[in-house]
């Protein structure tokens, strides 16, 4: 899976959290999904996202680290914050 920042009206971050303007709707987003979301602001695969975390926050010791987060960016992509790039985008 591909994925890339939605085209959002505003991202404000401050400290390690931020928020996206998408439409009218305000999302508040915590650290994880933060550095997922900077990340993503060109084409990226889950891989890459996991090692940037990796980097950032550490390796979780009784987590796989792939899934858990494919799952933020399943919900992330559910909001509308980031988009699924598919083959000729």
């Amino acid at each position: 899976m591909i994925v890339t920042r939605a085209r959002f009206s505003d991202f404000l971050v401050v400290g390690d959290e931020s928020g996206v303007l998408l439409n009218s709707r305000f999302i508040h987003l915590g650290q994880i999904a933060t550095a997922v979301v900077q990340a993503a602001e060109v084409p990226v695969s889950i891989t890459h996202l996991a090692d940037v975390l990796e980097q950032r926050f550490g390796r979780p010791a009784s987590l796989d680290l792939d899934a858990a987060v494919l799952g933020v960016v399943k919900e992330l992509v559910a909001e509308g914050v980031l988009t699924e790039v598919v083959d000729g985008e």
